[in-house]
């Protein structure tokens, strides 16, 4: 992956890299002045906890090749505002997890949809086969996001109480 921001009809798709995350440490105001976009007072979500930016760190460190497939910050046009995360990384060679956020004003929208299908797009045209994503069966609409993805149920989660969503590319 490359760290590009990544354009789609909506939105931006900025790649979160070793800067960008020292710039969020610092302060919203220096991550808003890097991203050239407001950070909400909703910023961050409930799942982007500390412990997330002590992962990407030792990631990227040890896996420089991982920057840009981790997360990619969601920005929609044309107001450029922080309105949650994307992104996946590589459970082996042929399957990765992919992930998303949207604030809960941003919501409702079709934003995860497009900045999931845009990532599973890329990580397809990485070499990726198989996609995963895990969610709580009560989260409908992260399930709603998955299936409009065209990942179908795929039995249970890592996670205890979670269940499993896949995308496969089909055999050529």
């Amino acid at each position: 992956m490359n760290t590009s921001d990544i354009l789609t009809a909506r939105l931006r798709l900025v790649a979160i890299t070793p800067e960008l995350l020292d710039a969020e440490t610092a302060s919203y105001a220096e991550l808003a002045a890097r991203l050239g976009a407001r950070v909400p007072p909703e910023w961050p979500d409930s799942n982007w906890e500390p412990h997330v930016f002590d992962f990407f760190r030792k990631q990227f460190a040890e896996r420089p090749e991982t920057i840009g497939w981790s997360r990619y910050i969601v920005l929609p046009s044309p107001e450029p505002v922080l309105i949650g995360t994307v992104g996946g990384g590589p459970t082996n060679a042929a399957e990765a997890e992919t992930g998303y956020a949207i604030l809960k004003p941003w919501q409702r929208n079709g934003y995860a949809t497009e900045a999931t299908q845009t990532l599973l797009q890329l990580l397809f045209a990485q070499g990726v086969r198989s996609v995963i994503a895990h969610t709580f069966p009560t989260m409908q609409e992260s399930i709603r996001v998955m299936e409009k993805c065209g990942m179908r149920f795929d039995g249970e989660g890592a996670e205890e109480g979670t269940i499993r969503y896949r995308i496969t590319l089909p055999s050529s």
